[in-house]
């Protein structure tokens, strides 16, 4: 099935698509070759492996409001910088809480601290100049809940990546009962709650139950976060 919605944004037509497939990916930029290049890379590295699942490029749009209004069902959703406000995050935390993971694609340093202490999925942050083979790669990792980045935000010592990443204090690391460090190597997955509930044989109001009581345990703020202490503290096998 396929719905289009089109709308005139500055006086450039700005085409929204939605389709209804597996791994759906969103793409945010506000100039439509950028989309266009991001989806060439995309759609190059899925003709090159037809045996591993498909991703689907089911949305694109110029900026990140028009996601958080029609609310698309997508899995990950693929950003340029510059289409992000600060108070567009909060809304779509509200509209896609846990349920969505996000690559942004650019080097605003306030914004990946932004984007860091929202309660989505999995996230990365990238060069705005990455090829196929990186963006492809970065995808793969953030289908398991991985965190990912490149060398060049690393590189800076003011980088909010590093500071979160060495903020935990093992001292504060509470033990994992056995069902939380179940729901937990589900997260690692890239599950969702409703995933989780079925696969466990709980509801889903208890999934949600465990992974407060993670987030406490782990001292972190969102799924990202959980994993990444969880691997440190070999909660998590990869």
């Amino acid at each position: 099935m396929l719905l289009s919605k089109r709308h005139y944004q500055d006086g450039i037509e700005n085409p929204r698509y939605i389709i209804m497939t597996n791994y759906r990916i969103a793409i945010i930029a506000p100039l439509a070759p950028v989309r266009a290049g991001i989806a060439a890379l995309i759609n190059a590295c899925e003709s090159a492996d037809w045996d591993r699942e498909k991703n689907r490029i089911i949305y694109q749009t110029s900026y990140l409001a028009d996601l958080i209004e029609d609310q698309p069902e997508v899995d990950l959703l693929i950003i340029t910088s510059d289409a992000i406000s600060r108070s567009d995050l909060v809304l779509l935390e509200d509209a896609y809480i846990n349920q969505l993971s996000i690559i942004v694609l650019g080097q605003d340093q306030e914004m990946i601290d932004s984007i860091m202490k929202l309660s989505l999925g999995s996230w990365g942050f990238l060069p705005l100049d990455i090829n196929g083979d990186i963006l492809d790669a970065a995808i793969q990792a953030i289908k398991y809940g991985l965190v990912v980045t490149s060398m060049e935000f690393l590189s800076d010592p003011n980088s909010q990546l590093i500071h979160s990443w060495t903020a935990v204090d093992d001292s504060i690391i509470e033990d994992l009962s056995l069902r939380e460090n179940e729901v937990l190597d589900h997260l690692a997955r890239g599950l969702s709650n409703k995933q989780i509930a079925y696969k466990l044989g709980i509801s889903e109001h208890t999934v949600k139950f465990h992974i407060s009581a993670i987030y406490s345990k782990l001292g972190v703020n969102n799924r990202a976060e959980a994993v990444r202490v969880g691997i440190q503290h070999g909660y998590v096998s990869i």
